[in-house]
């Protein structure tokens, strides 16, 4: 079990009971979407980094379409 600090406690069981959940039910949630976004974040640094070392190649838009449509047809 975590323990929040006071000064979050009563705000936290207040946003559990008007989101009809229980507040270690909240709590996870809260928790996963956090560990989801982290990681997202790290992919894009990773993707920014090659992108700056040259090791990924970027294309506009409308060459990812003049691609797409060559590889489909």
């Amino acid at each position: 079990m975590i323990t929040l600090p006071e000064h979050l406690e009563q705000p936290f069981k207040r946003l559990a009971e008007q989101q009809h959940q229980s507040a270690d039910k909240l709590l996870a949630s809260v928790v996963e979407e956090y560990l989801e976004d982290y990681h997202d974040i790290q992919l894009a640094e990773q993707a920014i980094a090659e992108i700056n070392n040259g090791e990924a190649k970027v294309f506009s838009l409308a060459d990812a379409r003049k691609l797409y449509d060559n590889l489909v047809n």
